[in-house]
C-alpha cells in the first residue's frame, strides 16, 4: 500500500494532504525523524480538534455566532456583570447545574447563551441551542 492509501484507511486526512510539505520542510531544516513525525502528528491533532469544534458548532444549532469577547456588558449592572463572569468559567456544567436566563426582550439573554454555548463547544462539550417555544413543541 502507498502512504495515500494507508492514510485513507487510517482516516489521517491531515497527514494525507500535508505529508509531502512536511517531508520537504524536514529535509530543508534537517529535522530528525522524531521531530518530523511530531510535527506531522501535531498537525493531525490540531485539524481533528478544529473539525470537532466545527461539527459540534453545527450540531448546536445556534441561530447566529457570538463569542464572550463580543458580548456587550457596558450597559449591565455590576451584579449582573459579576454573575456573567462566574458563568464564563462554565463551572455550572461541571457541577451539573442548570441556568435560566430571565429578562426583558432585547437584554442579551440569547446572545449570552450562545456565547456560553460556543465556549463550551470550544472546550470539547456538545451543546444544543433550543428556544423555549421550540422546546415546548417537541
Amino acid at each position: 500500500m502507498t502512504i495515500i492509501e494507508d492514510t485513507k484507511y487510517l482516516h489521517l486526512s491531515y497527514i494525507r494532504e500535508h505529508y509531502l510539505e512536511h517531508c520537504q520542510e524536514a529535509a530543508l531544516k534537517e529535522q530528525s525523524y522524531e521531530e518530523f513525525l511530531k510535527d506531522l502528528l501535531q498537525g493531525e491533532c490540531f485539524q481533528r480538534r478544529q473539525n470537532g469544534i466545527m461539527k459540534r458548532m453545527r450540531s448546536a444549532h445556534f441561530p447566529y455566532q457570538m463569542i464572550l469577547n463580543d458580548f456587550r456588558r457596558d450597559h449591565l449592572k455590576v451584579e449582573v456583570r459579576q454573575i456573567i463572569k462566574e458563568l464564563e468559567t462554565l463551572e455550572f456544567i461541571e457541577e451539573k447545574k442548570n441556568i435560566i436566563l430571565i429578562g426583558n426582550p432585547g437584554t442579551g439573554k440569547t446572545a449570552l447563551s450562545i456565547a456560553l454555548g460556543s465556549k463550551a463547544v470550544e472546550e470539547g462539550r456538545s451543546v444544543l441551542f433550543i428556544s423555549i417555544p421550540s422546546l415546548l413543541i417537541e
